[in-house]
């Protein structure tokens, strides 16, 4: 009598092939939560996770509010010295809840950041930093963003904001560049190759 053996082999070639279209499947559906979900990718991967488990999810966030990463449009303006930025390069969740769109009609106004704030996910606003000239030799900055003191520093004991949208991601050389150009040129200071400090 002819004895069974005690391993068989099995062929996993169809499972391995539903892996892949599994995998392929994933990374679209992120893809395409991503383009609602602005600046939240560890979120996103989560939510699909547990999707795609079969669990529950709960997101606590602020609703309604929108938020996004702040983007470079004018790098060649002075206030840009010093960061090595380029036009399109995005400062991570810089844009918070509270924002400024369309900006006035000034002369000599110049947009220095711009993009889309997606209000609760899917109603998009554009907003706008700007600079301009005053009457008397000064100057308006306006960084459209609530969030800009969350990226100079970061004090023993702070907490960063959050929500399911965006958040600033704590102290980043460029805003601090940034804000040391413009604190410079208002107290006549002209050295775009000063260190921030």
């Amino acid at each position: 009598m002819a004895s069974q053996p005690l391993v068989q082999k099995i062929d996993d070639s169809r499972d391995l092939e539903m892996l892949k279209k599994l995998a392929v499947a994933r990374r679209a559906l992120v893809a395409q939560i991503g383009r609602k979900i602005i600046g939240q990718q560890e979120v996103i991967e989560n939510l699909v996770a547990a999707i795609l488990a079969g669990g529950h999810v709960l997101i606590v966030g602020v609703p309604g509010l929108a938020k996004t990463d702040w983007t470079v449009v004018k790098p060649g303006h002075w206030i840009f010295a010093g960061t090595g930025v380029q036009a399109g390069d995005r400062i991570p969740g810089l844009i918070g809840w509270e924002y400024h769109g369309d900006p006035a009609a000034i002369p000599g106004l110049e947009i220095v950041g711009a993009g889309t704030a997606w209000v609760g996910g899917d109603h998009p606003q554009k907003w706008a930093a700007t600079i301009y000239s005053g009457p008397k030799g000064n100057f308006v900055f306006n960084a459209s963003s609530i969030f800009w003191a969350q990226d100079l520093s970061s004090p023993p004991g702070h907490t960063l904001p959050w929500s399911h949208w965006s958040r600033p991601h704590g102290p980043d050389p460029r805003v601090q560049r940034i804000t040391q150009n413009l604190l410079d040129r208002a107290i006549g200071v002209r050295n775009p190759e000063r260190k921030v400090r």
